[in-house]
């Protein structure tokens, strides 16, 4: 945990990766995956799911204001009834090898195998306005001592060996601000790539959050051969791909 003038940031980890899920009719499921089958709609989770990893900003006041990154609320944002845009060939060599081998065109289970999800973080207690006032990245390059890092994972798959969906959560915390990203990577090998970033900004003492969203994507056929060399590192390739959607909003303290 990190105090800040009016928040605290709080960071929790664990995972689990094959657990057994048991039922009673009489009690509550007694894992998490059970908790996670529960609530989702999803026929299948990703290979690697990270239930106990939370980073949290809180009011350090008045603790019902807060905001969080989840891996379950991120999961509830996946679509659950269609397949994905892209239908190549991982596409059915992923359902098969989840599924058992059925034909594809035969599967019920219809889902974004890619795991892609436009989750912005889970805010309660904020007030919620659309906004122009940007990030001011130029504050944020300045070389401040940095009071506290932290970076989570909350899910990951590998698609069959056929790319990769990761979203993770980083932060960091200056003197004066912090600065927090959390990002989903998509891969999809020979096909495409996908990044969408959240990144909120917060100076001390000022009363509100800069959130800024962005969806960025690419074919692999509209990379050149140097920036195809970059697709495995997102750092390196995010700001070479197309902007596809973006959305800016004010996180407010309310008044008390």
């Amino acid at each position: 945990m990190r105090h800040g003038s009016f928040f605290n940031v709080f960071t929790l980890q664990r995972s689990f990766h094959d657990s057994v899920c048991f039922f009673s009719l009489s009690q509550e499921p007694l894992f998490q995956v059970c908790e996670y089958n529960a609530k989702l709609s999803l026929p299948h989770l990703p290979e690697m799911v990270f239930p106990n990893n939370v980073l949290m900003i809180q009011h350090s006041s008045r603790p019902y204001i807060k905001l969080y990154f989840s891996a379950l609320d991120a999961l509830k944002m996946v679509d659950a009834t269609t397949l994905p845009e892209v239908q190549v060939g991982p596409s059915a060599v992923w359902q098969q090898s989840r599924l058992g081998g059925a034909p594809v065109n035969q599967l019920l289970n219809r889902f974004d195998w890619t795991y892609s999800t436009d989750y912005q973080g889970t805010v309660e207690g904020f007030e919620i306005e659309a906004t122009n006032e940007a990030i001011d990245m130029e504050k944020l390059k300045r070389r401040d001592p940095i009071h506290f890092y932290s970076q989570i994972a909350l899910y990951e798959d590998e698609l069959a060996d056929h790319g990769c969906a990761q979203l993770s959560v980083r932060i960091r915390v200056m003197p004066a601000c912090f600065f927090l990203l959390s990002r989903f990577y998509l891969r999809v090998d020979g096909v495409m790539v996908r990044i969408c970033d959240t990144r909120i900004y917060g100076e001390h003492c000022s009363g509100y959050f800069i959130r800024e969203w962005s969806k960025r994507e690419a074919k692999f056929t509209e990379l050149s051969s140097t920036l195809l060399e970059s697709v495995l590192d997102s750092s390196a390739i995010w700001q070479h791909l197309p902007v596809v959607d973006f959305n800016r909003t004010k996180l407010t303290f309310p008044l008390d």
